[in-house]
């Protein structure tokens, strides 16, 4: 049996039931079901875990990956999922301050499953900016690679929207 839950965003009481449709055919489930939620009740569903699939749809603010992976940070009262996990939280917490990292990168890098992450941190030593970027993004990486790995997330959709206001130049 399994349920997914959702709230009253366009198009997710379609796609809830399609999913458990399919899901019940390609996971043999027995008793597929949906269940919506009032969105002023998500919040107070989701940190009181009575869910098992939450549909979502998330879009990030600004284009930076903290936009969005910030929110699963255990800290964070955005999230409130119930989902800790020490290695995400530390991943996070490196992306956000480098210095400390680039003080003490051990634990960091024990956990990191990207290749070629510690020769970034010893590169973002030497105080260049690309350098430091780059390695704010590994690190923005290895921690959405880790939401993925743990089946925090699993993206269904991608939808692709822009938009382009005023005199924006360079955009690309």
């Amino acid at each position: 049996w399994i349920e997914i839950f959702f709230a009253g965003l366009p198009g997710h009481s379609d796609l809830a039931r399609v999913l458990a449709k399919h899901w019940a055919k390609t996971l043999t489930v027995d008793e597929p079901g949906t269940r919506y939620e009032e969105p002023e009740n998500v919040a107070r569903s989701l940190r009181e875990g009575v869910y098992q699939v939450y549909l979502s749809e998330v879009v990030g603010e600004v284009d930076d990956p903290s936009s969005f992976l910030e929110m699963f940070h255990s800290s964070s009262p955005d999230g409130g999922l119930g989902w800790k996990d020490e290695i995400f939280d530390r991943l996070v917490d490196s992306a956000r301050d480098l210095d400390a990292l680039l003080k003490a990168p051990q634990a960091v890098l024990a956990s990191a499953k990207g290749a070629g992450l510690a020769a970034m941190v010893e590169a973002a030593k030497g105080g260049a900016e690309k350098a430091r970027t780059d390695l704010r993004l590994a690190l923005w990486g290895e921690a959405e690679r880790r939401l993925l790995d743990e089946y925090v997330v699993v993206p269904l959709l991608f939808p692709k929207r822009a938009e382009v206001v005023g005199e924006v130049k360079g955009l690309g």
